[in-house]
């Protein structure tokens, strides 16, 4: 897999994060007594650093960048908190921590093919946090199935989407996935263009999608067989209300990587 980490992440098992966690929130709990609600995310995240250094769970690293790459594309991600040289902890300041926060810690831990990482949040009135767990190694991520019976756009982008898998895996977060592909079409700057869009004859404004060329939209998801299904129907509803004739849809689930081209008229 070509994620480039400075370390190497042992798959912990409860036991051993739990034994970790407990002199980690203590430092959490000591943090917010002190320094209050208020203060800025990198703030909580160099207060949180020094004490767990104080605490002696070393090594300890502080935004540790993670490269993932394929071929000409690369994309660096930076993890918040390494602690004990053994598991990721997020620090957040906002309001409540929601599914977007807990996906981008199991994005994490899937790039690093580890198993555990907490996130912490300090701007509540008590500190919140959230175990995030997987099970998933990368190995089990390599297996998938490719379904195309649907497919009629172009079999180099099967061939390109497919490749990436069996290096990534999947189960990743969906931006990623869609921006790597997007960097192999033309980047998604070039590709992301504004629609009309119109019911009955009346304009309704300008929807963006990312075109491979005047007729053709390219989708990307990352979607279970049964939201699959609904999401068919509304890319439908999608097309049939502006001037795109065809949708070239890549859904990647955790096991079936599918491709269908949905037609408008």
């Amino acid at each position: 897999m070509p994620v480039l980490l400075p370390i190497e992440l042992p798959r912990l098992n409860e036991d051993e994060m739990r034994n970790i966690d407990y002199q980690v929130m203590g430092c959490a709990f000591a943090i917010h007594n002190e320094l209050g609600r208020l203060c800025d995310e990198q703030v909580y995240q160099c207060d949180f650093v020094e004490r767990i250094y104080e605490a002696g769970m070393c090594p300890v690293y502080r935004e540790l960048p993670v490269v993932t790459a394929f071929r000409t594309f690369s994309k660096t991600f930076k993890l918040d908190c390494i602690v004990a040289g053994a598991t990721i902890y997020e620090l957040k300041a906002v309001a409540r921590l929601t599914r977007n926060h807990v996906a981008q810690l199991l994005n994490y831990l899937l790039l690093t093919n580890t198993t555990r990482g907490k996130l912490i949040n300090f701007r509540p009135i008590r500190v919140r946090s959230k175990f995030v767990n997987t099970s998933l190694d990368v190995k089990e991520r390599r297996r998938f199935a490719i379904n195309k019976k649907d497919w009629s756009g172009d079999d180099s982008l099967v061939s390109l989407v497919s490749d990436l898998l069996s290096d990534w895996g999947t189960g990743l977060a969906t931006s990623l996935y869609r921006e790597a592909i997007l960097h192999f079409l033309g980047g998604s700057e070039s590709l992301s263009l504004l629609v009309p869009m119109s019911r009955a004859g009346h304009s309704l404004g300008n929807q963006r999608f990312y075109l491979l060329d005047d007729s053709s939209a390219i989708f990307v998801t990352t979607m279970n067989q049964a939201k699959r299904k609904q999401h068919y129907a509304h890319l439908l509803s999608l097309l049939r209300h502006c001037s795109i004739r065809f949708g070239h849809w890549i859904n990647i689930d955790l096991h079936a990587l599918q491709f269908t081209t949905l037609k408008s008229h």
